[in-house]
């Protein structure tokens, strides 16, 4: 999908999705910054994310923030190195084994914003929430839009999806995806098969290489499913 018609289709959703909600608070737009470098990815990477932060009489775009640069390595760093962990898994055909932390463990803001540059990032609640998520409402928000969320993903047509402390179930979709965060998932969505990882939220106040591992474990258990090793 070329740049101009992501971005048709991008406003008409927004737009269909504001008017569904109350005219008196601002949505948060979201998905990928620069689509002609996310389409022409390998493998293609959807983060799916909680809520959006701020304030709830400003309008805020997700994509707007990457392409300004203004992603914190403290969070956003967690995010490049699992892309890159699932790139040599997916892409390259590496073996567990050969991936390590180590090997991302530096990240400066160019390479930040690269990498960035490359992926999806949406989030389930489109309204500003808590400076902690309540996950009951980031859950009930995604059911109520589920028909646009369901949308907004098979547009963006991932091979792999990162679940980032969500559980997807509240869309119909996915309602019968087992969650399992010890594994990753082999699921049919949209008339193919995609990766599913369950992963921390990037922001989670955990040791960045304990999350690091998990995500490679559950990619890799992931791809196992699928008969691809």
């Amino acid at each position: 999908m070329n740049n101009g018609s992501y971005q048709q289709w991008s406003q008409d959703l927004f737009d269909r999705w504001r008017n569904k909600i109350r005219d008196s608070i601002q949505i948060g737009m979201d998905g990928a910054p620069f689509p002609e470098l996310y389409f022409a990815s390998n493998p293609r990477i959807l983060f799916i994310l909680k809520e959006i932060h701020g304030s709830p009489w400003e309008e805020s775009d997700l994509c707007e923030y990457f392409r300004s640069n203004k992603a914190l390595g403290k969070t956003w760093n967690n995010v490049v190195r699992w892309t890159q962990a699932i790139r040599r898994l997916v892409a390259e055909n590496r073996s567990p084994d050969e991936i390590s932390f180590e090997q991302d463990q530096w990240i400066d803001q160019s390479k930040r914003n690269e990498i960035l540059s490359q992926i999806a990032a949406i989030n389930l609640k489109k309204v500003p929430g808590h400076a902690s998520s309540h996950m009951d409402e980031v859950h009930s928000h995604a059911q109520q839009f589920s028909q646009l969320l369901e949308e907004q993903i098979a547009t963006h047509d991932p091979h792999v999806i990162v679940a980032c402390g969500v559980d997807l179930k509240q869309i119909r979709a996915f309602s019968g995806l087992n969650y399992d965060p010890s594994n990753g998932a082999w699921f049919h969505f949209a008339g193919e098969h995609r990766i599913i990882i369950w992963a921390d939220h990037p922001q989670a106040r955990k040791n960045a290489k304990g999350m690091f591992d998990e995500v490679v474990r559950a990619c890799a258990s992931a791809r196992q499913m699928s008969g691809l090793n």
